[in-house]
């Protein structure tokens, strides 16, 4: 049987959860103030990722990581962990979209017909690049060294890719659709925007025929703005209008959560992060402040945009994750017969990332698309 997810409130039977890298992998960093808290914050990671996979197997769900790597160094780039598959990977019907498992998903994204099959490997097959592909990646991408070439390592996902194989899905590589960016409720698709992908819907369109695509001004990650959580409720921040939500889900209840109150440690911090990440405790530590905003530029998103508490992941309609308590939504939650559970999850600031960024949801038993009951478009 294939992967298939038309409803992210269907029941859910397959799960893929993040990964963050084990300590010995990190041991090659020679500053001792960053390891230390980098260390402290992969093992707590782990940690609450462990306490969500717990609550997973009680509801029978299979669960799959990411595979472990062994070097995540390209010149003098640290490759970001497959800590939100969310973010690579998007199961739409029984159509799989992922990346080329390898790190040359970049350069297949932007090579020229008349360019090197491959990347250069290192520095030295970087000098021997011909002058007018250097001269192209500069001018055009803002590409001037090895490391620019690299975003991830995709090979963590080979161990996924071979479980859509086996359950023959047909698998579309690297066509940049991720379901951090779309919302699936059985026939029609509602996608999010970044600056450059506004334009999209014709070729949502053509990529998904049997549906109805729509897109949602978000600017940026679709699940950090608003949340569909079951037929006819939705849980949004301030972001997106009423109007709009009455235009595109014409019936529906919006619940309104409070804007993330950010503590004076956090605005004490923002100066040097620019609200991009925050590690409570570690305001002073300016070796790893240093470290972060140099080294781990690709690691952090901008938490001080995203509303964690509507980050929210569906088990099946009545039963949901969160990673941040809510007097008001959970009571919502409650009218409509749904019960939250809440585990912690202490980095959140530093990841950008709730429950659904952690997770992507790649196999749910539901009814199909055309016999869903509740869509407010049927």
């Amino acid at each position: 049987m294939t992967c298939v997810v038309n409803q992210h409130w269907d029941q859910l039977t397959t799960c893929v959860v993040g990964r963050t890298y084990p300590n010995e992998l990190l041991s090659f960093i020679s500053d001792r103030n960053a390891r230390y808290v980098l260390e402290r914050i992969s093992n707590e990671t782990e940690q609450d990722l462990q306490n969500f996979i717990g609550l997973l197997e009680r509801f029978d769900v299979e669960v799959l990581r990411p595979a472990a790597v062994d070097n995540i160094q390209v010149g003098d780039k640290i490759l970001p962990p497959p800590i939100t598959p969310r973010d690579d990977i998007a199961v739409i019907g029984n159509k799989v979209f992922m990346p080329t498992t390898n790190k040359n998903a970049r350069w297949n994204d932007i090579k020229g017909e008349d360019w090197p099959e491959l990347p250069p490997a290192d520095d030295h097959e970087w000098q021997l690049l011909d002058s007018w592909i250097k001269q192209e990646l500069t001018n055009i991408y803002g590409i001037t060294k090895l490391e620019d070439l690299y975003y991830k390592d995709f090979s963590n996902y080979k161990n996924i890719e071979k479980h859509f194989l086996q359950h023959g899905n047909k698998i579309y590589y690297d066509r940049k659709i991720d379901s951090a960016m779309v919302s699936r409720i059985g026939k029609d698709l509602f996608f999010g925007t970044w600056e450059e992908n506004e334009d999209r819907l014709s070729e949502y369109q053509d990529l998904f025929p049997d549906h109805r695509c729509h897109v949602i001004d978000t600017q940026g990650h679709l699940d950090g703005v608003f949340c569909p959580v079951a037929p006819g409720l939705i849980v949004s921040n301030t972001e997106i209008s009423l109007e709009q939500f009455k235009s595109n889900f014409p019936g529906w209840e919006v619940v309104y959560i409070s804007p993330t109150e950010r503590s004076k440690e956090f605005v004490k911090l923002k100066a040097a992060t620019q609200g991009k990440w925050w590690v409570p405790g570690e305001e002073n530590n300016s070796d790893f402040t240093n470290f972060v905003n140099y080294m781990l530029g690709d690691w952090t998103g901008f938490c001080e945009e995203t509303t964690i508490g509507v980050n929210l992941f569906m088990l099946d309609r009545k039963n949901i994750v969160c990673s941040v308590e809510d007097d008001k939504v959970f009571r919502k939650f409650a009218e409509y017969g749904i019960e939250t559970h809440v585990v912690p999850f202490r980095h959140s600031n530093f990841w950008d990332s709730g429950w659904h960024c952690l997770t992507n949801d790649i196999n749910r038993k539901g009814k199909s698309k055309d016999h869903f009951q509740g869509n407010a478009h049927e």
